[in-house]
């Protein structure tokens, strides 16, 4: 197993994503630390793969190094780190406010990047380790009616780069990915949205996005955790500071 004996927290992994990627992490032999603001959702998904849930509001900056001392304290020092848990409102750009722009930057990126810095300094004792950031195929598209969004995503590729370079000397690789359209309630949520915005059904909303996958499919979020489970093994040891793209081709750079 790839991940044996490793410790992996894992944000918003009470669904979606973060869930798929905190199996994945598991069946390879990892102590899975659970962090979501549902905590219900959390323990089901904890106790589903041996780990432990922790309650984590990722936008309380002052909160989380209570989160990141509880996980510490009963798993060890983590050897990985996913940042996954994130928001996403749709909402036309020219009805955006300070309120909603603050907090989606506040959860998507400040609580990423202050939660890595608590990890690499810790990870250095144990000679290293990875950090995977979740960015978005918004992070390089114009977004109508998810502005906020997309300039969190685009964020987060260059917070990837900046912790990449400082950590490298420590053996702390640091990554980002890039999802397409998967099929996570996150995404189902923002299409009903956008739906209803229109004034057309949920299938309707969704196909002009299915049309421009060249793989002609929406992804699944295990898709996506084999990709995140190859930047935690040591298949990847000489990769860091790079976003990869799991979009099913939408984006070919």
């Amino acid at each position: 197993m790839r991940l044996a004996g490793q410790v992996a927290i894992v944000t918003g992994a009470a669904q979606g994503i973060g869930k798929a990627i905190a199996e994945a992490y598991a069946a390879e032999g990892a102590r899975v630390a659970v962090l979501d603001l549902n905590l219900e959702a959390a323990a089901a998904v904890a106790e589903s793969v041996g780990g432990i849930a922790v309650r984590c509001d990722i936008g309380d900056l002052e909160g989380l190094k209570g989160v990141f001392d509880e996980v510490v304290e009963k798993l060890g020092v983590p050897n990985h780190l996913v940042n996954c848990a994130g928001i996403c409102t749709t909402v036309p750009l020219e009805q955006e406010d300070f309120s909603n722009w603050t907090k989606t930057f506040q959860i998507n990126v400040h609580g990423s990047f202050f939660l890595s810095q608590l990890c690499a300094e810790r990870m250095k004792e144990l000679g290293g380790g990875t950090i995977l950031n979740m960015a978005s195929m918004s992070s390089f598209l114009p977004k109508k009616e998810q502005a906020a969004y997309g300039a969190s995503k685009a964020a987060i590729v260059s917070m990837t780069r900046s912790c990449a370079l400082v950590w490298a000397p420590d053996n702390i690789r640091v990554n980002a990915l890039a999802p397409g359209l998967i099929r996570t309630p996150m995404m189902e949520g923002n299409f009903n949205r956008r739906a209803a915005m229109q004034g057309i059904s949920f299938e309707e909303a969704l196909q002009p996005m299915l049309d421009q996958i060249p793989l002609g499919k929406v992804g699944t979020p295990e898709e996506v955790a084999k990709t995140a489970l190859f930047f935690a093994s040591d298949e990847s040891s000489y990769i860091t500071g790079q976003t990869l793209e799991v979009c099913g081709g939408i984006l070919m750079r």
